[in-house]
Formats: structure tokens, sequence, C-alpha cells
């Protein structure tokens, strides 16, 4: 780009490089496989990893505490493992805003009824809530959730702004030929990552430019 006509200014470099990993998704039923092996390099230094319930399980949280690494996840109801006193049938005539917990060492399973049910599974949260502020009409409010709850949600939040970034502008269109697919994918993640650094940058000096997600 010739000199003087920068699209934007960036902040300090460390502020916002982080480092991913990724992986092809090629076979069925193998979420723990998955997470152990994208996981592989953060083993035994307790950090926590946070996942979606299509990789859940119990065995899964308590291998990766095994290996000195917590996590924190929703999880289906129905998996192996999971207390008999918290799954659906038992838990339907819940109240909303009502949360069960049980507890075995550093493992805790969360049941709370908000909207709809939800279900997660963890090793680094207490069996304890806390308060969190919400936005809602009329300007923002003071909510009780289950601290796993709230936890999972302020970790989560990148990939639920990644979806919701990649909803708004998406790129190509689908296809079962799995190299178009992914091409599409990683163009689409490059133009989001390359938004949220442009989002994020100092964009204080005169020349440079502000401009709207689909200008941009």
């Amino acid at each position: 780009m010739p000199k003087g006509k920068q699209l934007f200014y960036p902040a300090k470099y460390d502020e916002y490089v982080s480092c991913q990993f990724f992986q092809v998704y090629l076979s069925y039923g193998s979420g723990y496989y998955v997470i152990c092996k994208v996981g592989q390099p953060f083993l035994g230094k307790y950090h926590p990893f946070y996942y979606v319930n299509y990789f859940a399980s119990l065995q899964l949280a308590v291998d990766l505490l095994n290996e000195k690494t917590y996590s924190c996840s929703t999880i289906i109801p129905n998996r192996k493992g999971w207390p008999a006193e918290c799954r659906a049938t038992a838990t339907k005539r819940m109240q909303k805003g009502s949360v069960m917990y049980r507890q075995q060492g550093n493992i805790v399973a969360t049941v709370w009824r908000d909207k709809r049910f939800v279900n997660l599974l963890s090793t680094n949260t207490m069996p304890e809530e806390t308060t969190v502020s919400c936005r809602a009409p009329g300007g923002r409010w003071e909510l009780q959730v289950p601290s796993t709850m709230a936890s999972y949600n302020k970790s989560m939040g990148g990939v639920d702004k990644f979806d919701r970034l990649g909803s708004c502008y998406t790129v190509g269109r689908k296809s079962i030929k799995w190299w178009r697919y992914l091409f599409n994918f990683l163009l689409q993640t490059s133009i989001i990552n390359s938004w949220i650094i442009y989002s994020n940058s100092d964009r204080s000096h005169p020349k440079a430019k502000d401009i709207d997600h689909i200008d941009f």
C-alpha cells in the first residue's frame, strides 16, 4: 500500500495477537479425541479448556483433570455418568431462575433454568452463584447466575462473536466439495480476524479511516 494510505494504525502488536490451532474434522463420534489432540500443547499447565456440549462428557472432564487441566462446558443431560437427579425427567418441575448443583471432588454438575434448561459441567468453578450485569430494554440490570455459567459465557464469547460476524456477510456458497468449503471458511476467518484487529486498532491519526464492517 502506498505511503500515507494506511487503512488503520495498529495498537501494540502483542495486545491482539494470539496463537490459534485448528484441525480439519474428518471423523464422527470423536469429540473426546478432538479436544485432547488440539489441546495437547496446553496439558499439564492447569489451563482451563472451554468447549460446547458436542464434545463434552464426564470422562473427558475427569481425564483432563488427571492431566492437570481444568474444563468447563455445556453438556447433553443424557451423557453417561451425568447425575440421575440432574436429568431432564427429574428437573422438569424446576422454577425459572432456580439452580441445582451436584459435586464430586473438583467436578461440579450444574442445572440452571433460565428461559430454557442449561446443563453445565466444570472442574474450575464452585457450586455457587454470582452477579452479572445484563443489557435489557430501559438499561442494564443485575442477574444472579451460576458461577459456571458466568465463566462459560465470558470465555466462549469469542466463538459467539465469530459466528455472529460470519453470519452477517458470508463468503462463498454451500458446497459438498470439502476443499471448497474449507477454502471459503479460511477466507472468511481471515476477513473476520482482520476486522477485529482493525476495530481494536488506534485510528486517531488524521489519515486513518473509520469504516464499518461491510465497507471493510
